[in-house]
């Protein structure tokens, strides 16, 4: 259900929510069980990368796994009763213990503020990337997955690279898995999926440079090898980065890992993967976006 897009309320809402991932949406559901008021705002999609996943094999009552789409239809069911808003979040500042959120549809106001905007993809150096490749060198599984059947390089050597090596297959895309070091260091389940469904693994393959070629795209490694695909996509790590803070937030909810829920900044909360990069798990994020507003219950019952 779309909400108020403006500031029309004379009084702050008392959460304001970044982020429909699981995390967020978990937050925003218990705040309304306490009788809070909060507004949730999402850029992209309810559920962020969890739409991507191939398939979750650790979550409870799912003994033969899930896949991340199974669990974003359970998350927008949730998010039909909540007040969300479609739009990116373009800054956040604070007065008096008033945030003011300016996002890319108006404004909001609110008392206290949850981040749950996830992780930011990991980039290849720019010296790697010719311009001409640029285009076709991807960060994210959507840009990817519904393009017409072709060659797909799959950069990384973690779960999210094998994962994304699992859907690209399965939607009938060919798959070079080029692992950068001689470990591969996703789980054994997930790598096991990836090479029953036919993904081609080339380990020991630093990467020098991505160049543009009239048929696609030619990947090089520092020992001569070379793989011609149509498309890359980049799997190598997340990154935090709340680049929507204003200078003086910025300083005090500084996202070193694991950090606690309530940040240095009085009002600001986190949760889901931005509290801890090695703990991105399903369950992870929906415990501790209720953990978060559960801080911001406690966090406004204190100033009545």
């Amino acid at each position: 259900m779309q909400g108020n897009e403006g500031t029309s309320e004379v009084r702050p809402l008392d959460a304001a929510i970044v982020g429909a991932g699981p995390a967020g949406i978990s937050a925003a559901i218990q705040l309304r069980r306490q009788g809070l008021t909060s507004i949730v705002f999402e850029r992209e999609r309810i559920g962020g990368v969890l739409n991507d996943a191939f398939l979750l094999r650790n979550v409870v009552g799912q003994p033969g796994g899930v896949t991340g789409k199974q669990l974003v239809k359970g998350l927008n069911a949730s998010a039909s009763n909540l007040n969300l808003v479609m739009a990116e979040v373009l800054s956040v500042e604070v007065s008096k213990d008033v945030f003011l959120v300016k996002h890319s549809k108006g404004e909001a106001r609110s008392r206290s503020l949850i981040i749950a905007s996830g992780m930011t993809p990991s980039r290849l150096a720019d010296s790697i990337v010719s311009p001409q490749a640029q285009e076709r060198v991807h960060y994210a599984l959507s840009e990817v997955i519904d393009l017409p059947k072709r060659k797909v390089a799959v950069v990384g050597g973690g779960d999210v690279a094998m994962d994304y090596a699992c859907s690209l297959r399965t939607a009938g895309h060919d798959v070079s898995i080029l692992v950068r070091g001689g470990i591969v260091s996703a789980n054994r389940l997930v790598f096991d999926d990836a090479m029953k469904l036919g993904a081609q693994l080339l380990d020991r393959f630093s990467i020098t440079s991505i160049d543009s070629k009239e048929s696609g795209l030619c990947v090089n490694a520092h020992d001569g090898r070379s793989v011609e695909c149509d498309n890359v996509v980049v799997a190598i790590g997340k990154a935090r980065k709340i680049p929507f803070l204003s200078g003086t937030l910025q300083i005090n909810v500084h996202p070193k890992a694991p950090i606690p829920i309530p940040s240095v900044q009085p009002g600001v909360f986190l949760c889901g993967d931005i509290l801890d990069e090695h703990r991105r798990y399903y369950q992870h994020a929906l415990g501790t976006g209720l953990m978060a507003a559960e801080c911001v219950f406690e966090y406004l019952g204190k100033r009545r």
